[in-house]
């Protein structure tokens, strides 16, 4: 019988116990607290990058491997009073002070830029099914109330004809955590983490390190793929599709069903109906049929999408994007023969993307997003900040990636 070997999360020390008690809750050995036993489930090892040192191998709160060193955290005084809670002035000042001080915690080494408002870390992936070590460079910091994680993928240069803003829309529709954009230096990858409420701390270890996760697994399929746009000069949609055909990096989280979305959006306030197979969404009473924000639950993750639509249809969610794009799809011929141009605008609009990604479907540009689980399922608050994104995209009301999280922040 295989055994399962963790660390308490109160205690810090080591705990074993038989694979039958895997997802069971049972009590330390040493400070006799009760403690969950991680899920039986293969997870690629994620290192991050570190000085020499003493440090020990220990598992994330969704089951995977890392390195760090973890030391029993003080034992409050129970006669020291709570501090006053005291307003946020700078939001994303905090959110970035919160995962500097998670990383320094945990012994992760990473290098702080002037103001501490933002810091760049190393981290090595290695996948035990592939038999394959890659290290990657990430820059860490906060923007418009969220979290935001950036790392190159691919530096290239100007090769004209060659379809890379094409396969990049074509990756953006599917890849899970990160939009990929273009720029001078070739392409990098952005994920947004939508932080938790302040008392709970924002941010935790394991929640960072499944985003790292699911960055690398987005970034493997995206790498080979441009590759083979870049040395062949053409855009295969099936292949891009088949190569996303698993688009979820492994999990210990179980993924929300649709009645399970459907509830949760009720609950968050809004108007929501199955539609279908499809949870349709909105501020207001309206006919399914009528609601451009629609929710599906993929195996593992929920994805929304809001249609905006053609300009021609005179639909005001169009007042989001910029002139540019909208003059160049109102000429649909145009569109058809050279699209390449609004593909360039959206880029430049997913250059500072939060939540919400833009990508060409069929003449349609629609405003998508992905929840991913990290190491707890998203929350009734968590998913009114995410689908509502969505509504302000389609409903025209403040431009999503500049909404902050005041409420759940403050």
């Amino acid at each position: 019988m295989q055994t399962i070997k963790f660390l308490c999360d109160h205690c810090g020390e080591r705990v074993e116990c038989p694979e039958t008690d895997a997802g069971q809750k049972v009590l330390c050995k040493t400070c006799l607290r009760p403690v969950k036993v991680p899920a039986l489930i293969s997870l690629e090892q994620v290192e991050l990058e570190s000085d020499p040192g003493p440090c020990r191998r220990g598992r994330d709160g969704s089951g995977g491997q890392a390195i760090m060193n973890v030391a029993p955290p003080p034992s409050p005084s129970l006669t020291t009073p709570a501090a006053q809670p005291t307003p946020i002035r700078d939001l994303d000042k905090a959110l970035t002070t919160a995962a500097l001080g998670i990383f320094r915690l945990n012994n992760w080494p990473c290098q702080d830029e002037p103001g501490y408002r933002a810091f760049t870390a190393r981290v090595k992936f290695h996948s035990t099914q592939l038999g394959v070590t890659t290290v990657d460079d990430f820059r860490v910091f906060g923007e418009r109330g969220l979290l935001v994680l950036e790392s190159p993928v691919l530096e290239l240069p100007a090769l004209p004809g060659v379809p890379v803003p094409e396969a990049l829309n074509e990756i953006n529709q599917r890849s899970v955590s990160s939009v990929f954009v273009l720029d001078d230096r070739g392409v990098h990858m952005r994920c947004a983490l939508l932080p938790r409420a302040r008392e709970e701390g924002f941010l935790t270890g394991a929640m960072i390190l499944q985003a790292l996760r699911q960055m690398n697994h987005d970034r493997r399929h995206a790498l080979s793929l441009l590759r083979t746009v870049v040395e062949s000069g053409r855009l295969d949609p099936v292949e891009v599709a088949r190569a996303f055909a698993q688009p979820l990096a492994p999990c210990a989280l179980r993924s929300f069903t649709l009645d399970q979305a459907l509830d949760l959006a009720l609950f968050a306030g809004f108007h929501a109906q199955e539609h279908a197979g499809q949870v349709a969404l909105s501020r207001t009473a309206i006919s399914p049929e009528r609601r451009s924000v629609r929710i599906v639950a993929t195996p593992g993750f929920l994805r929304g999408w809001a249609d905006l639509g053609e300009p021609s249809q005179a639909n005001p969610a169009w007042a989001l994007v910029p002139n540019k794009i909208r003059s160049l799809c109102t000429n649909l011929r145009f569109l058809a023969r050279d699209p390449r141009e609004a593909l360039e605008q959206l880029n430049r609009l997913n250059a500072s993307a939060g939540l919400v990604r833009f990508v060409l479907v069929r003449k349609h540009v629609l405003a998508t997003a992905t929840a991913f689980p990290t190491d707890q399922l998203m929350s009734v608050e968590l998913l009114k900040v995410w689908a509502g994104a969505l509504v302000d995209c389609a409903e025209q009301n403040a431009p999503a990636v500049a909404r902050p999280r005041a409420k759940l922040a403050g």
